[in-house]
């Protein structure tokens, strides 16, 4: 009996450290919506509220220029700015691909202000393909669920270029708010 429960054992702590490999790698999901979000707090010292909001709404003309039609919301008082945001996320459909392909890509950043902070949340990312839209979560499921897993490693690439996207927009968007807009500053 006991070289039995030894060996089962010996499967099961193989199995659980198979499934932390370094290359496996995982998105973030909110457990409400069950949508892929990614979320923070951060301080900015000496900051007011409607100092981050003016920070903020340099960032969006920065990067994206005249974004009336990505803005959705614009509650100055309230702290807040929603922006729709489209871009196109590089995607290498096999292992032997030389050149990604661009899927293009829907998602939600919403900004959220208060004295010395700021909260963004990166959500509802949603693929766009020839005028169907599906959600990233349900591309992904789609993918990893096809015959003999052949669609794993397009899944694999959807999460890698999500958690490159979502570190580029955030560490943009940090540049942006911790730098003072006002013109104190001599030059």
């Amino acid at each position: 009996m006991k070289p039995v429960l030894i060996a089962t054992w010996l499967l099961l702590s193989s199995l659980s450290l198979h499934a932390q490999t370094p290359d496996e790698v995982t998105l973030p999901v909110d457990t409400e919506t069950k949508r892929v979000t990614y979320t923070g707090v951060v301080a900015v010292q000496g900051a007011s509220q409607n100092e981050l909001y003016t920070r903020a709404k340099l960032w969006l003309f920065l990067t994206f220029g005249d974004a009336k039609d990505a803005l959705k919301v614009d509650e100055k008082e309230a702290g807040l700015l929603v922006v729709r945001v489209y871009t196109d996320l590089p995607i290498q459909l096999t292992q032997f691909s030389s050149q990604p392909v661009n899927q293009e890509l829907g998602y939600t950043l919403m900004l959220n202000f208060k004295d010395g902070r700021y909260k963004y949340t990166l959500t509802n990312y949603d693929l766009l393909n020839g005028g169907t839209t599906s959600s990233l979560e349900k591309e992904i499921i789609v993918q990893v669920g096809k015959p003999k897993n052949k669609g794993a490693f397009i899944a694999k690439q959807y999460t890698k270029s999500i958690i490159a996207l979502a570190r580029l927009v955030t560490e943009s968007i940090d540049t942006t708010l911790q730098k003072p807009v006002s013109g104190n500053e001599e030059w």
